[in-house]
């Protein structure tokens, strides 16, 4: 059956609710955030994003973080729903080499990041039900301050296989239910 032609995908589509770690109001389909580096030993709220520049300490801002010799980005690790024309997104962390990190700073408010392309990374967010260790990958940069796309490339990690293939509606819903927000009781109820 095609995505679109399940009932729980209309169901899914105007449910609504709080995301469970920082409040904020979804409706229907929703990305799941994480709000730092897996390695971040300090509290999880973001400075602006003109924090980064001012000396360089440890800081962690809305797109950037500085953790020691450490450089993450922002990145999103998009899954695309087959058949929807929809994806579900990671908002997921990714190292990448102080030369990388010191362009895309100086680009991000020019809106040119795209002009730095594609490079290697290792995600830095351990993903619900994955090994616990760093996968590797590779992030492109967009311009008009658009994060980077985050691409797995770690054959142990199976959600290497969910970007490249797709998901169907009920691997969306255990990726919801594995990060905490289990919506499948919900959208089974008839009349809904």
């Amino acid at each position: 059956m095609k995505t679109t032609d399940d009932p729980r995908w209309s169901r899914l589509l105007g449910q609504s609710g709080a995301c469970r770690c920082c409040g904020m109001a979804f409706n229907g389909l929703f990305d799941v955030q994480y709000s730092a580096p897996e390695a971040w030993p300090h509290g999880d709220e973001p400075e602006d994003n003109a924090a980064i520049v001012r000396d360089d300490a440890d800081c962690l801002t809305e797109d950037f973080c500085r953790l020691g010799n450490y450089r993450f980005v922002r990145a999103n690790l998009l899954l695309r729903i087959r058949d929807t024309g929809q994806s579900f997104g990671f908002g997921v962390w990714a190292t990448v080499r102080p030369e990388v990190f010191e362009q895309a700073i100086d680009h991000f408010d020019a809106g040119v990041q795209g002009q730095i392309g594609t490079v290697f990374s290792w995600l830095s967010n351990i993903l619900p039900n994955t090994p616990a260790k760093a996968s590797e990958g590779h992030l492109t940069f967009h311009d008009d301050r658009i994060r980077p796309s985050y691409h797995l490339d770690d054959a142990d990690n199976p959600f290497t296989a969910d970007q490249r293939e797709g998901i169907d509606l009920d691997r969306l819903l255990d990726i919801y239910a594995m990060t905490g927000t289990d919506l499948r009781p919900h959208l089974e109820a008839t009349g809904v």
